[in-house]
């Protein structure tokens, strides 16, 4: 797949929020999955723990026909302390169908935000 970089415009590389979910308890589920015919970079992913104890996450990134496993993990268990946020500004690139899939190990209060951009391919 060629990508035509005279033709991305200064808006669609502005990064703006994604996506931002709780994620499903002990079930890994697509949070953001990049549309057909563009690929995306996800430029900042973060983590807040809005609940009144410990809690863990669970970050894979699944390529097309791939499911959530411990070989495309990005975070797997990644405790986040009560009322503390965690920020992970290295880019992700992910090609028209992959996905970012997210779970939590414990009670639904860590909040999931990804910010980053989708450019037409």
């Amino acid at each position: 797949m060629t990508t035509n970089y005279n033709a991305i415009t200064k808006q669609e590389l502005t990064p703006r929020r994604l996506c931002a979910v709780l994620p499903k308890i002990n079930t890994a589920a697509p949070i953001y999955t990049c549309p057909v015919g563009h690929r995306a970079v996800i430029t900042l992913m973060e983590f807040v723990n809005t609940g009144g104890g410990a809690g863990t996450v669970r970050v894979h990134h699944v390529v097309t026909g791939e499911t959530a496993a411990a070989s495309n993990a990005l975070y797997y268990d990644l405790s986040i302390s009560r009322a503390n946020t965690v920020t992970d500004d290295d880019p992700r690139f992910l090609d028209q169908g992959d996905a970012i899939y997210a779970l939590q190990g414990t009670a639904d209060f860590i909040a999931v935000t990804l910010y980053g951009y989708e450019v037409a391919v």
